[in-house]
């Protein structure tokens, strides 16, 4: 039983206007006005800590699917029902009433309350996988950011470490907390970059998730997409703004770890983005032109120097990159910086 934003995404995005019938005649609505709405409906959701559902019946409009009618068996309100005076809570006096051709109403309902059987359950459809069976559950509608124990993985963390893109979607719909934290700092978003998650990340980012919040270590989504090659993940990363130069606690850098591990395309894509060449490793001094040289990474090397890193930068210990590259047997590299202007000493003076 998909909630209002399903609807949205399948009938109305691509819609310029919608014929609603009204009880005073026929009235023209557009898709902006609907779409301005449901932002007010959506922080309502987040103040009340409650799930939104929507009820439409359009069956006579020409874009709607044989697959979206046949998910329409919501809870109906009465149009001219209100709020308990009592209480914050909608009342649901008709559920046998259909709606007739072009209505469309909300309905605003509290979590209930869920054994740990019932958030087993949504655990484990969301480890494996199972859309549908997230779906029913979410739609008693149970809190999608229940757990087991403290502290411990959401329905959001399994479905988003395992690219489950559609149950992601289902629970991201239910109001799950996209920043939510494990121990160590990870989030639904670091998860999903790291296991090179394209699409999860995607939708991660589009819901709102915090591209640049990073583990206790300073990692970030993108440090961690860099260091495993993931480029696709870096790369929409950066075209969503991420911090290409946001470094952990030791200094290390997206760009330092992806030259270390000779990512040739992320070194790339970095620094198209200008991502810095000269941060270096706190205690140390290293660069990442420095790391590629003692990696033997010959053609990251070839990028940095072409990209004007300092050839000659030391360590704090006063070795250069044509020394460690010398020291450590990378002719080829020590050839490469000595035909870029390197100095040929062992160590800088």
């Amino acid at each position: 039983m998909p909630n209002w934003s399903s609807y949205w995404e399948k009938t109305w995005k691509s819609a310029k206007a919608l014929d609603v019938k009204l009880a005073d005649g026929l009235e023209k609505i557009s898709a902006e006005c609907l779409e301005k709405a449901f932002e007010e409906l959506k922080m309502e959701m987040e103040q009340h800590e409650c799930t939104i559902w929507l009820d439409l019946n359009l069956s006579n409009h020409p874009t709607i699917t044989d697959d979206v009618m046949e998910r329409q068996k919501l809870l109906f309100l009465n149009a001219h029902d209100k709020r308990k005076e009592d209480d914050n809570d909608f009342m649901v006096l008709d559920d046998e009433r259909t709606l007739r051709p072009g209505e469309v109403q909300v309905v605003l309902l509290s979590f209930c309350p869920a054994s740990k059987k019932e958030v087993k359950a949504l655990l484990t459809a969301a480890d494996s996988g199972r859309a549908a069976a997230v779906e029913s559950i979410l739609c008693s509608p149970q809190d999608p950011d229940l757990v087991l124990r403290l502290p411990a993985l959401t329905a959001l963390f399994v479905a988003s470490e395992r690219g489950h893109l559609e149950v992601t979607r289902l629970v991201l719909e239910a109001n799950a907390d996209t920043e939510k934290a494990l121990e160590d700092g990870a989030t639904p978003l670091y998860l999903a970059a790291q296991s090179g998650q394209l699409e999860v990340v995607r939708l991660l980012l589009q819901a709102g998730a915090a591209k640049d919040k990073a583990k206790q270590n300073g990692a970030t989504p993108l440090f961690v997409a860099a260091q495993k090659g993931h480029l696709e993940v870096v790369s929409l990363l950066l075209n969503f703004s991420a911090d290409k130069d946001k470094a952990k606690q030791n200094g290390a850098t997206p760009l330092f770890l992806a030259a270390g591990h000779g990512h040739l395309e992320v070194v790339s894509l970095l620094l198209e983005f200008s991502a810095d060449t000269e941060k270096a490793l706190e205690g140390g001094g290293a660069t990442p032109l420095y790391l590629a040289a003692q990696n033997g990474q010959l053609e990251v090397v070839r990028l940095l120097l072409q990209a004007s890193a300092d050839k000659d930068k030391a360590k704090q210990n006063g070795a250069t990159p044509w020394f460690v590259a010398a020291e450590r047997g990378h002719l080829e590299v020590a050839s490469l910086l000595l035909e870029f202007g390197a100095t040929p000493l062992c160590i800088a003076a």
